[in-house]
């Protein structure tokens, strides 16, 4: 059973190829100077108050790698933790180790060469300065014979000294199968980034096709649903500016007439401007903005209108402002043919799972219909329309005397 490595790594499926592997070695390399470092410290494997402060030392910052390798994107900031350890731990055991005859001189040369080579350069140079540093005064205090270190160098049981170059040579393997892997690791990122920019590329003009749709849509609906109406009120306005033959009745009936037509126009703009409001594109928002609406419709109609309620669960189901607005007006027409022509007791709107899929479902107890002996269908048509035109799945039941059910299907 393999690892899931994406509930270990944060970031995980972002980075390229060469950063997942260099995150699963950090990860198992840091790990085990941890198991070390806590076995020394609970096991009492250390000479003196200040050892057991370096291994002390070096657990923290072991802890810290580990913290980067997991929540940081790139190993970036993990190397630059864990070579700080390094250089500082390895600058102090050399003089503890026997100086110039250390095997702890190695690490430096380890640790130098699989940062130069192959992660960070910068990083590399500072710890070679720092190694030149520490060794140059090293040789010095060997030359002047300051420090006792062919003592302290035979002093080390020899357990301790192959752990030490067994460390090394695992080292030195992982710098090895990283040259002989890096130009395949860069191939394979570079078609990476590649994938990813043609994918981009790809969803940018996904995302261009469905803007110049959108823009289509809102004007036809823009013409459809309120050019039409406005032509009506500027139709009668000059007809009642230029008439002198209307009677007062006649002039009020056309008034009130202009009067319906704006208000209906300025209901359908709110409308159109709302679904246009991206915080507002979910099912959420568009719920409740279509339950309103059915509350101030059927008030005083004499219908009672039921909505159930829903969690905030659906805010996190976003749709596009194509989708928001056709789906608004899909419901407003079939809320209005339901005022009109259902002559129900009681109409009902609620939203749900079934399966996999969420429904939108507005359903009436009136007198229904047959599909088949409709003689008036454009409204019909035209719902079915605009779910087709966005992709949603249209559902709808009806027979005579037992109501009517229609179900939209995300």
């Amino acid at each position: 059973m393999g690892i899931n490595w994406q509930n270990i790594f944060r970031h995980y499926d972002t980075v390229s190829k060469l950063e997942k592997v260099k995150k699963k070695i950090y990860f198992f390399l840091t790990l085990v100077f941890i198991i070390c470092n806590t076995y020394y410290i609970i096991g009492g494997k250390y000479a003196n108050t200040f050892d057991l402060y370096l291994y002390l030392f070096s657990l923290f910052f072991n802890l810290v790698t580990l913290a980067c390798v997991i929540y940081a994107k790139t190993t970036k900031y993990a190397i630059i933790v864990s070579s700080t350890n390094d250089i500082i731990n390895t600058s102090v055991a050399v003089w503890f180790t026997g100086g110039p005859y250390s095997f702890d001189i190695y690490w430096y040369f380890t640790l130098i060469l699989g940062l130069i080579v192959l992660v960070e350069t910068r990083m590399g140079m500072i710890v070679a300065f720092a190694a030149f540093v520490n060794l140059s005064a090293v040789f010095y205090a060997e030359i002047k014979h300051l420090v006792p270190f062919k003592q302290d160098f035979d002093a080390i049981d020899f357990n301790t000294k192959m752990t030490n170059l067994l460390f090394v040579f695992i080292i030195l393997i992982i710098i090895i199968f990283f040259v002989t892997k890096k130009d395949l690791f860069e191939e394979e990122f570079i078609q990476e980034k590649e994938e990813n920019i043609n994918t981009l590329e790809y969803e940018l003009d996904k995302r261009m096709q469905e803007i110049a749709k959108l823009r289509i849509n809102i004007a036809r609906d823009f013409h459809d649903v309120m050019g039409n109406k406005l032509a009506s009120i500027s139709s009668i306005s000059q007809m009642l500016s230029i008439g002198n033959s209307f009677s007062e009745e006649q002039i009020k009936a056309e008034i009130t007439r202009i009067s319906n037509l704006s208000n209906e126009v300025y209901s359908e703009t709110k409308d159109f401007i709302w679904s246009l409001n991206i915080e507002k594109n979910n099912l959420f928002e568009v719920y409740i903005y279509i339950k309103d609406f059915g509350e101030k419709l059927f008030n005083s109609s004499g219908i009672d209108f039921i909505s159930h309620p829903i969690n905030e669960e659906y805010e996190q189901k976003t749709i596009s402002m194509a989708v928001c607005s056709q789906l608004i007006l899909i419901m407003k027409e079939v809320m209005t043919n339901a005022l009109v022509h259902s002559n129900a007791q009681t109409v009902c709107l609620s939203l749900f799972y079934n399966n996999k899929d969420i429904v939108l479902e507005f359903e009436d107890n009136g007198i229904g219909f047959d599909p088949n002996t409709l003689t008036r269908v454009n409204g019909l048509k035209n719902i079915k329309s605009r779910a087709t035109e966005s992709g949603l799945e249209l559902q709808f039941t009806s027979q005579k005397n037992q109501g009517t059910k229609i179900s939209i299907l995300f």
